[in-house]
């Protein structure tokens, strides 16, 4: 074995023979006559006696016993040390175990490597058509096969390479033994390929990596993934090692190349198969089958052809099926908690396309999303992001979340009054998480429920408790708008230089979108009529300092921000409802002189003819005197104004005249013109035929495909940020595979 060892091992081991010989002197000189021993008797020393004289405890040269002839004793160890070179080389040779694998390995080692996986492969295959009844007889040709299959993995600290080794015959041979009878190999090859597209491995070599995707993508290597997949038995511990590879394998290939995302679901039945694994419920919740339900979510993210193939499947009877089980109970173990994480994240992204929010609402998902809800368990907070996409531009989910009375829930979580079992202290994260949410879910009711009981019922959830709802809502507004003020100022601070889309990014991260969410719910509250409400709002503004001009600024800023998505139907009809809400506290519609609104543009839902005050001298509307500061003001002071009940005409809000609007100090309306007949009209009969007609007419105006588009612009944003969570998540899960 000497004479055959590589360069290095023999320069290795010539360096380690110089130092121990430069580090001796000869027999004769190098025999001291006292060895000390701080630590004690360590043994017996040939030509030495232990004990203590006058140079103290220690090793003592005994004339009585021969001297040592040819070993060198170091001073102070009292270890031997032989000048043997043959040993010096097979102790380099141990030290450098596989010294092909710490060395680079260059062209002529791959081919040599290829070649040699070439003959075994030969030999494999011949010693089984041969022995096909014999398996004794080819067990030596497999274990030979298995090892170099090993050794290949040496290829991947190449990247650099890949181009050469796709290019060889043994590249397809090596795809094909996925389908090897002998599951340990199968299970070597899929440990290969899963090292080669590693993300950290080609990170810094990404065109080499799409190379070697497109080359298994041309070797059909994702159907003989989903095959061998199929056929492994997770119950034996190497073939639940070999299931992880091949799903880290698809994985790996769906980031390098997003493409195949699609790809896979269209030519295998892997989708299926992930299905099949999440359909059964109970049982330990092991990392295969949290692994698996994160390349679900992965699968679906981002790929409208996916989420169609998975509603087509029942998949979303599916998950809520398997969501159902956590209902009333937690996860159990950090695996448990990431799968039902997953299962909420899949959800929640098919429930971005308007057939699968059908397939949803048809399903019962809403009531049983109600029911986690009142149960306080740890899915909550999953539920109430799955109701957040749910009811986010789809009326019939709002209207199924208000029937089924869980607006009781609803606001019980955004008071803060509902805690999780067994938590004595809601984590940070999750409650801002629920809070966010919350707030989304509200803006959605708000803005999709029609004129009627049920909108009503929702703005009169803000009043009962003397506006308890308000105060929690503008302490929510004035929380918001304070951070994301703060990272505005940060960033302007901070002395770097940074662009618009950092900026941007910044103040989403600090809460923008919820503070927009907000904004939006103090709009439709305002617009809603209630002086009570009104009153509240500027109150509680006044008190910090704050006007009504900020919502306006806040409005009109998402406002501008519409029609980044290049919808312009979209576009237009978002800019409308805002722009409603806008005049309706006090903007001036002059001010979107220069964005017209489309005449086919359908108006709002709940539209009614803006408030008629006249202006004040600060551009707010007018309004009663507000008390001071300082002073509480309470419900019987506010003047009695309610929304409408289903079978009731809107009522004007009292206080206002109708032929000019203004307000005497005591909050109600001065007559005009002849008492008499200013009694008369009072008792005249409301058009609600025409009222009716009008109705009748915005719901032939909403179209299925603009109704579509119209939702875009909120998705993108959410689904912008939760990508950079599920991103964030992912690279937590990714490192802890690896420590795994």
């Amino acid at each position: 074995m000497a004479g055959q060892a590589p360069t290095a091992v023999l320069q290795a081991a010539l360096s380690r023979f110089h130092e121990v010989a430069a580090s001796t002197v000869p027999a004769a000189q190098a025999i001291p006559d006292f060895i000390e021993a701080p630590n004690g008797f360590t043994g017996r020393k040939p030509g030495y006696f232990y004990g203590t004289g006058d140079a103290g405890l220690g090793y003592y040269r005994d004339p009585a016993q021969p001297a040592p002839q040819s070993e060198e004793v170091e001073e102070g160890r009292g270890e031997r040390v032989a000048l043997d070179p043959e040993a010096l080389l097979r102790e380099a040779e141990e030290n450098v175990e596989n010294l092909d694998e710490i060395e680079l390995l260059d062209l002529k080692g791959l081919r040599r490597l290829v070649n040699l996986f070439e003959r075994r492969f030969k030999e494999n295959m011949e010693a089984r058509m041969k022995h096909s009844e014999e398996p004794q007889k080819f067990m030596d040709s497999e274990l030979e096969l298995d090892d170099v299959v090993k050794r290949l993995m040496i290829v991947a600290g190449s990247p650099e390479l890949y181009p050469d080794l796709t290019r060889t015959q043994a590249f397809s041979d090596m795809l094909g033994l996925l389908m090897h009878e002998n599951t340990d190999i199968a299970g070597d090859v899929l440990e290969l390929l899963k090292e080669l597209t590693d993300g950290d491995v080609v990170q810094d070599s990404e065109e080499e990596a799409q190379t070697l995707v497109e080359a298994m993508l041309d070797a059909n290597a994702l159907e003989l993934l989903v095959q061998r997949l199929a056929s492994l038995d997770e119950s034996a511990d190497e073939e639940a090692a070999a299931v992880y590879a091949a799903l880290s394998i698809l994985e790996n290939m769906i980031e390098l190349k997003p493409e195949v995302s699609e790809l896979v679901v269209e030519k295998t039945k892997l989708l299926k198969w992930i299905l099949g694994k999440v359909k059964q419920r109970g049982g330990e919740v092991d990392s295969n089958k949290q692994y698996t339900s994160e390349l679900l979510a992965i699968l679906m993210q981002h790929s409208e052809k996916n989420q169609t193939a998975l509603g087509a499947l029942g998949g979303i009877d599916i998950m809520l099926q398997a969501i159902a089980y956590y209902k009333n109970r937690d996860p159990k173990t950090s695996e448990e908690e990431e799968y039902l994480e997953n299962l909420f994240d899949t959800l929640c992204t098919c429930l971005m396309q308007t057939t699968t929010r059908e397939l949803f609402n048809q399903a019962e998902g809403v009531e049983l999303m109600a029911i986690v809800l009142k149960q306080k368990r740890l899915s909550r907070v999953g539920a109430l992001k799955a109701l957040d996409f749910a009811t986010t531009r789809y009326a019939p989910a709002c209207e199924r979340l208000v029937d089924m009375a869980g607006l009781k829930t609803l606001f019980a979580i955004f008071m803060g009054r509902s805690r999780l079992k067994g938590q004595r202290k809601t984590d940070a994260s999750t409650q801002r998480a629920e809070e966010e949410r919350v707030v989304s879910v509200i803006c959605n009711l708000l803005s999709n429920l029609k004129s009627g009981s049920r909108r009503d019922g929702v703005c009169a959830k803000f009043v009962e408790a003397e506006f308890e709802k308000i105060d929690r809502l503008m302490e929510v507004y004035i929380e918001y708008e304070g951070r994301v003020a703060a990272e505005k100022q940060r960033l302007a601070t901070s002395g770097e230089d940074y662009t618009d889309d950092d900026v941007a990014m910044a103040r989403l991260d600090a809460g923008l979108y919820t503070l927009q969410q907000v904004a939006l719910i103090i709009g439709h509250l305002w617009r809603a009529g209630d002086l009570g409400m009104r009153k509240r709002v500027l109150t509680l503004l006044h008190q910090r300092s704050h006007t009504l001009a900020g919502i306006r600024a806040v409005l009109r800023e998402h406002h501008d921000s519409l029609g980044d998505e290049g919808k312009l139907t979209e576009d237009e009809r978002q800019k409308k409802k805002v722009q409603q809400l806008l005049v309706a506290m006090g903007a001036s519609p002059d001010d979107f002189a220069e964005a017209p609104l489309p005449l086919e543009a359908p108006p709002m839902p709940d539209e009614l003819p803006p408030p008629t005050a006249a202006e004040g001298a600060d551009g707010e509307r007018a309004l009663p005197p507000l008390p001071p500061p300082d002073v509480d003001m309470d419900i019987d002071d506010v003047p009695a104004s309610r929304p409408a009940a289903v079978d009731e005409a809107p009522e004007e809000p009292s206080g206002r005249s109708r032929e000019d609007g203004e307000l005497n100090g005591s909050g109600s309306a001065e007559p005009s013109g002849d008492r008499e007949a200013d009694r008369s009209n009072r008792h005249r009969p409301r058009d609600d035929g025409r009222r009716e007609k009008d109705d009748s007419r915005r719901e032939k105006r909403r179209h299925d495909d603009d109704d579509r588009r119209e939702r875009k612009r909120d998705d993108g944003e959410r689904r912008h940020r939760d990508d950079k969570r599920h991103k964030d998540d992912r690279s937590e899960k990714h490192s802890k595979r690896h420590r795994h």
